[in-house]
């Protein structure tokens, strides 16, 4: 186990250097809709460069980096899990040995939650972490955080978009909330590439050990 855990990070390390000024093809804009009853929706919506692709939340396992979208902070309850709404592309990977599913051009990935109390102010903060591919490479999973406050009216008050500890802090440039089509331009400098060819040749010694 000890030697698998060394091998992978070495060749993380290596895609590291190779790629380390490749620029993310992604722009993201992050809102939250009323839905009315006291029900809202956190929405991301995303916004891919020609011949990039984001993959979906549904992967197969121990292929590519699923999409994650986590929403949490206080006063909000969630209902139900995140949604994605594109057009879903699926088609078999060679490299991965497996089915894969991902969205081209524009997709939007959605959470609904309840405001507890309605009284109260509600602070809303989305996770998101993702992984963009071409046909050639992918890019190392990325994280970015957004936030976003709720007035008891049920007004938007302000929006924040700020990046985790594993996003450079001027990889991102965030725009003011009141503005509701403001967009966030994530900007991955320390992004590494992932060669697919590279990676099933590191599955397939993983599944011989």
């Amino acid at each position: 186990m000890k030697f698998k855990h060394w091998f992978f990070l070495a060749l993380v390390l290596i895609c590291s250097s190779i790629s380390a000024q490749i620029k993310d093809p992604a722009k993201f804009k992050f809102e939250v809709k009323e839905l009315g009853s006291g029900q809202y929706e956190a929405v991301i919506q995303t916004t891919l460069d020609k011949g990039w692709h984001i993959n979906s939340k549904d992967l197969a396992p121990d292929t590519a980096i699923p999409t994650e979208m986590n929403v949490s902070g206080n006063n909000i309850q969630l209902v139900g899990k995140f949604t994605e709404v594109g057009k879903k592309i699926q088609e078999y990977s060679d490299a991965f040995a497996a089915d894969m599913v991902y969205y081209s051009n524009q997709v939007a990935f959605k959470q609904k939650f309840q405001v507890k109390d309605p009284s109260k102010p509600a602070q809303v903060v989305a996770e998101f972490t993702y992984q963009i591919c071409d046909d050639r490479i992918c890019l190392a999973p990325n994280t970015l955080e957004f936030e976003k406050s709720i007035t008891p009216t049920g007004k938007e008050e302000e929006t924040l978009a700020t990046p985790t500890e594993e996003t450079p802090k001027d990889s991102l440039t965030a725009t003011p909330a009141v503005a509701e089509d403001s967009v966030m331009v994530a900007n991955t400098t320390s992004n590494t590439t992932q060669d697919p060819k590279n990676l099933k040749i590191t599955l397939w010694i993983i599944k011989t050990l």
